[in-house]
């Protein structure tokens, strides 16, 4: 819809509208019944204003701002109350506004020749606006002076200098002056130019040619400025930017570097390194008249080149050098570090440490090695002493080992048959005072029987090679196996034992259950000796990935100040009170680094007079390895089994002879052995009649284990009979042997006729 346009208006139009650089638009204001603005018509537009809406004449004559932009007012109503105070006669606004279409910067001035009517002349200034945006975005965050400056012209038009109009936080600082006493200032002021020089020509260049320059350049006896610089300037469409980058300090750096190459050659020259240099390319090689001297030889005595010092090399180590310097080798590696032999003028070799690092072209191509070579003929010298130390050490480790082994055979030999005798005597007819005598024997037996384990075991903790098996450790029978060995001690003392497994808890873990027992079961045997009166409680539960057994007594407890000294090997907390218990303290010094061993950790809370609570934490494992069965607590009557046979082989006369009339009373037959190859042989004439075969591990001649070969190789009974190893050795020492012969079970001396008759019930 065409609207009127007065003929005052119309005259202005039909002269400015014909400019192609302005936008031009004639707005009608739309009043509503309470006459208040509501929108406006577009009564008029040149093709530029069309253009800038992205619209053709005919789209935008005749048409509202709501209709061309719906939703506009609604979002920005202070667009609306601008119009509008701007409808009056003589009203006027300059400034820049975006477009409501494009978002583009335009410098615009409105004004109302008459009521109701708004003229809008519009100009692009998205790119001037964007440069300078660009530049003070730039500039601001640059860590280089950046300043802008406009030309100054005299009186003919010619450039004699160049105005500052904008700086950087940078610039300030390097000038030493705030933004507001520079501005304005001429370029030759600043930058101490002579307006007559060729420098300032330099600048006019790039403004009028459009061509940037670089140039570094050096500023003395000025307090702020002092110091090398590289500027560089190009050309904006108002005038010229120059950034400058304060490089003193890079220049600095360089002559350090030089100053350093100069003392490194000195240093070379003074040290007693010897260096080498080689051209990748040229397959030249330098030699350093030290590392000619290192050898015994004077400069002149060796050639620089590659086949000299080939024939210097040791002969075993001269691949590692061809190696080295090879093209494929060298495009790999980045540094070149070995140990090699170097024959001397007088015959003998050096340790040589020879180091190196590649150097590379800018295309990343290997172009140079060079290196040092250090005589480290003592070090290797020292090496080789301690490494034949480490292996004599070693050796009398290995030989204490044996001896010990040894040792512990001989002493638990006789103590076990010292404990055999004693067993098989109180089952004869005794008198009331020699049934005290006996008990007497047997207590004593049994404290010499258990100190010597402690001792044992306390040197082979120390050995770093110590084994800790992982086997399926069924807790059930575990517990049940303890509280066999238990309930006896605690009825005897008139105290509970009480047992709580957490419902959380697995049925098995991995672990060593020998090792287990043995903690437990020293925790349990303490808490039962240092309690009088109450109970002794062994509780299983579980914390995050670990199995955590206690032990909580109601005992006479551990002063605080105590704790850490309990742990240690030869303590108790105190003598005077607890000598009666008798014992040297070596339990839970043992109990400790077996937990340690284990991964895991044993701590302790007790106060005096309240009880201890001992905790064993171990981390969860699984595996289904078998487990070799071990001895049970036998709590019965001795079995009757007179249907069983029974070899039994032992070197000892005394020991062969006590296992034989245990097995007896049980109705059983036996048979003695009193050496391996005897006992081959007997199981060979008959097989089928040997139910069980009770074999001592360490026999002169044919030992245990060889003898559980021969009878495993002997047909299919030899395959299928139950051998029992009978041995001083602990049964963590012989495991793993017993497991790869083939032995089924184990009996360690001194036993119990108890011990021996559980495993007999166990395999029979």
């Amino acid at each position: 819809m065409v609207i009127e346009i007065p003929n005052e208006i119309d005259s202005f139009l039909s002269v400015l509208g014909k400019a192609k650089s302005v936008r031009l638009f004639l707005l009608k204001i739309l009043r509503d019944g309470d006459d208040q603005v509501f929108d406006w018509k577009f009564a008029y537009c040149n093709e530029g204003a069309a253009e800038s809406l992205n619209l053709s004449l005919h789209q935008v004559i005749g048409r509202t701002f709501r209709e061309i932009h719906p939703g506009v007012l609604e979002r920005k109503p202070d667009l609306l109350n601008f119009i509008s105070s701007l409808a009056a006669k003589g009203s006027e606004w300059k400034g820049t506004l975006p477009s409501s279409a494009s978002g583009k910067p335009y410098d615009c001035t409105l004004f109302s020749p008459l009521d109701d009517w708004v003229v809008s002349i519009t100009q692009d200034m998205s790119s001037e606006i964007k440069q300078k945006d660009i530049y003070r975005q730039a500039a601001l965050i640059s860590t280089e002076s950046i300043y802008y400056f406009e030309p100054f012209y005299n009186s003919k038009k010619d450039i004699i200098d160049f105005t500052l109009t904008e700086v950087n936080p940078a610039g300030e600082l390097e000038l030493a002056q705030s933004k507001e006493t520079i501005i304005g200032k001429g370029l030759c002021e600043l930058f101490h130019i002579d307006p007559k020089s060729e420098f300032l020509n330099d600048y006019k260049n790039v403004f009028i040619n459009g061509r940037p320059f670089q140039k570094e350049y050096t500023v003395q006896n000025d307090d702020s400025l002092s110091g090398t610089y590289f500027q560089h300037v190009t050309s904006l469409p108002e005038g010229i930017l120059i950034a400058n980058r304060n490089i003193t300090e890079l220049r600095k750096v360089e002559q350090e570097i030089r100053s350093q190459k100069e003392e490194l050659e000195q240093t070379y020259q003074a040290s007693n390194d010897g260096y080498w240099n080689y051209d990748v390319k040229s397959r030249k090689l330098f030699l350093s008249r030290r590392w000619k001297n290192m050898l015994g030889y004077e400069d002149h005595e060796i050639i620089n080149d590659l086949r000299s010092l080939l024939r210097l090399v040791h002969p075993e180590d001269s691949h590692i050098i061809a190696s080295s310097i090879s093209k494929e080798n060298l495009e790999k590696i980045v540094r070149f570090n070995e140990i090699l032999r170097f024959r001397k003028k007088d015959g003998n070799y050096l340790y040589i440490q020879s180091r190196a690092i590649v150097l590379r072209s800018e295309n990343g191509e290997p172009i140079r090695m060079v290196g040092t070579h250090t005589d480290i003929t003592s070090i290797k010298e020292t090496e080789n002493a301690l490494a034949l130390a480490k292996e004599k050490a070693e050796a009398a480790d290995r030989a204490k080992s044996e001896f010990l082994g040894m040792i512990s055979h001989e002493m638990r030999t006789p103590l076990h048959g010292i404990a055999g005798m004693a067993n098989l005597l109180e089952q004869t007819s005794l008198d009331r005072s020699q049934r005290e005598f006996l008990k007497d024997l047997v207590s004593s037996t049994d404290i010499l029987t258990q100190l010597i384990d402690d001792l044992l075991e306390v040197i082979t903790l120390d050995n770093p090679k110590i084994k800790i098996r992982e086997e399926t450790v069924d807790l059930s029978a575990m517990l049940t196996h303890l509280s066999g060995l238990i309930l006896p001690k605690t009825a005897a003392k008139g105290l509970e034992f009480n047992l709580k497994t957490e419902a959380n808890v697995p049925t098995s873990i991995l672990g060593d259950r020998f090792r287990i027992e043995q903690i437990l079961l020293n925790f349990i045997t303490n808490s039962i000796k240092f309690t009088e009166v109450g109970s002794v409680d062994l509780r299983l539960a579980l914390e995050e990935t670990s199995i955590v057994f206690k032990v909580i007594d109601t005992g006479i407890g551990i002063s605080k100040d105590a704790y850490e000294r309990i742990f240690e090997a030869f303590h108790q907390e105190d003598l005077a009170y607890t000598r009666k218990y008798k014992g040297v303290g070596l339990g839970l010094y043992i109990c400790k680094k077996l937990a340690e061993k284990m991964g895991g950790v044993i701590n302790l809370d007790s106060e005096q007079n309240q009880g201890s609570t001992f905790t064993l934490k171990l981390p969860l494992r699984i595996s289904d390895r078998p487990a070799i069965v071990e001895t049970k607590a036998f709590t019965k009557e001795i079995p009757k089994l007179p249907f069983l046979k029974a070899l039994v082989v032992d070197d000892n006369e005394i020991n062969c002879k006590i296992l034989s009339k245990l097995v007896e009373k049980t109705g059983a037959k036996t048979v003695l052995s009193y050496g391996g190859e005897d006992a081959v042989t007997r199981f060979k004439a008959d097989p089928k009649s040997f139910n069980i075969i009770f074999l001592d591990l360490q026999m002169p001649g044919m030992d245990g284990y060889q003898t559980a070969d021969a009878i495993r190789a002997a047909g299919e009974f030899g395959r299928s009979v139950d051998i029992i190893a009978v041995t001083a050795s602990s049964f963590s020492e012989t495991y793993m042997e017993c497991v790869e012969h083939r032995i089924t079970g184990f009996l360690g001396k001194p036993y119990n006729p108890e011990q021996l008759y559980s495993i007999l019930e166990k395999f029979l």
